[in-house]
């Protein structure tokens, strides 16, 4: 279901294709004749250990073999391509044709909204578009969504940030890897607009701009089943020039790298203390320099 509403949410349809009868290796109906034929071919050395060859009704082994050539395409992904408005394609003989089918269902697209009429469950739900004028068409769109709680305290949408497949934008993030001979780190933007920094101040003191960004480095293993979490806090004290130039080209800061990245991601997340919005991007490991 996760995997569902992230491809859902980046608007991405699954075509699984039948490969095995693309694949060379192919066990077909004709096994036991090919297995004689080549074993007429090929002369035996005297005292050759041989194996036998399968009988006409294989099993074990050789039923194995047969069923990973010919296998149909598992439901999992049969049903990930209908959630996804794709479609399974059980017939990969002419392939050219299979991908000019794909790029057909693109040419005609449309975009439908709708606002569910009850409160948000944490449920998943179904959904289904008929065309009430045309019996002639076939339609593709994902068939269903989760309808999510919106948390109800900091914690719990931290906890969400830290774990929902897209990235939260109430704050708007770059970020780039960059590796040294001393320090691997990802230089990380932070869009100042975004930000409900408070004035303070007097004539006496100077006037300033302020706020604290609490900074997160989540480090995901790949079934994103657990995250290691490191954090430290910007405090923000800029004067009238340093506030109008960061909310023209945003705030840098440097983010180190752990030593050893594993093998997931890593996800950096910003909270503005003066607002509680958050913001995060997200960069897979594979991405990241090597540890030099």
């Amino acid at each position: 279901m996760r995997t569902r509403e992230a491809l859902n949410e980046a608007r991405v349809s699954i075509y699984p294709l039948d490969a095995s009868q693309l694949e060379a290796g192919v066990i077909t109906a004709d096994l036991e004749n090919r297995l004689i034929q080549a074993k007429l071919q090929e002369p035996m050395e005297p005292g050759a250990n041989v194996p036998p060859p399968p009988p006409p009704n294989p099993t074990g082994r050789y039923a194995a073999e047969m069923h990973q050539d010919t296998h149909t395409i598992q439901g999992t992904f049969r049903d990930l391509a209908e959630a996804t408005g794709g479609r399974a394609l059980r017939s990969a003989g002419d392939i050219a044709a299979e991908l000019n089918g794909i790029a057909a269902d693109g040419r005609a697209a449309y975009l439908l909204s709708f606002t569910p009429d009850g409160p948000a469950d944490d449920k998943y739900h179904l959904i289904t578009v008929k065309l009430a004028a045309r019996h002639d068409l076939t339609l593709r769109y994902r068939t269903g969504y989760l309808y999510e709680k919106e948390p109800a305290t900091l914690k719990q949408r931290f906890q969400q940030a830290v774990w929902q497949p897209r990235d939260v934008n109430d704050i708007a993030l770059t970020a780039a890897a960059s590796g040294s001979t001393q320090a691997r780190v990802l230089k990380v933007g932070v869009a100042a607009t975004d930000l409900e920094m408070a004035q303070t101040g007097d004539s006496q003191t100077g006037e300033f701009w302020t706020d604290k960004l609490d900074i997160f480095l989540i480090e995901r293993d790949d079934d994103t089943l657990h995250a290691k979490v490191t954090g430290r806090t910007l405090a923000l004290r800029l004067r009238p020039e340093t506030y109008q130039k960061v909310l023209r080209e945003g705030i840098p800061f440097d983010q180190p790298l752990p030593s050893k990245p594993g093998a997931g991601s890593l996800r950096v997340i910003v909270v503005d203390e003066n607002s509680g919005r958050m913001g995060s991007v997200t960069l897979p490991a594979s991405a990241l320099p090597p540890p030099t």
